[in-house]
């Protein structure tokens, strides 16, 4: 009897790859809101105050228009008194740099005086003084 040779082992059956094991998907954080970096004081700096400096230029102007009417004057007196205190108000802000527009306030508190002004002389004239 003779013997047969064991088989040896062919190039496919050398290494048998190992197995598949299948991993779960790696988890994803979702954040609900999106994220800002913070400032150091944790508040946002904050701009220009130009909002006396315009609101005298706008009451000057409205001021100077009404003065001009004979008995709409009062209102024109109104408008340029309110005109020369946020002017003043409006310069003080732009000399300590809280503001950027000292041209209109300065444009306001001129318009201001001009109003008034303009106001008593036609008071005066018609007689309401």
């Amino acid at each position: 009897m003779s013997e047969t040779p064991a088989a040896e082992p062919g190039p496919a059956e050398e290494s048998a790859p190992p197995p598949v094991t299948m991993h779960p998907p790696p988890s994803v954080v979702y954040v609900p809101y999106p994220v800002y970096p913070v400032l150091p004081q944790g508040r946002m700096p904050l701009g220009p105050q130009n909002g006396m400096g315009t609101a005298a230029l706008v009451l000057g102007i409205c001021g100077v228009v009404t003065s001009w009417m004979p008995y709409l004057c009062c209102l024109g007196v109104v408008a340029g008194v309110l005109a020369i205190v946020f002017g003043g108000i409006g310069l003080g802000k732009a000399e300590r740099g809280e503001a950027t527009n000292r041209s209109s306030a300065l444009g306001g508190l001129i318009s201001g005086v001009a109003a008034v002004a303009i106001a008593a002389l036609i008071s005066v004239a018609i007689g309401l003084l």
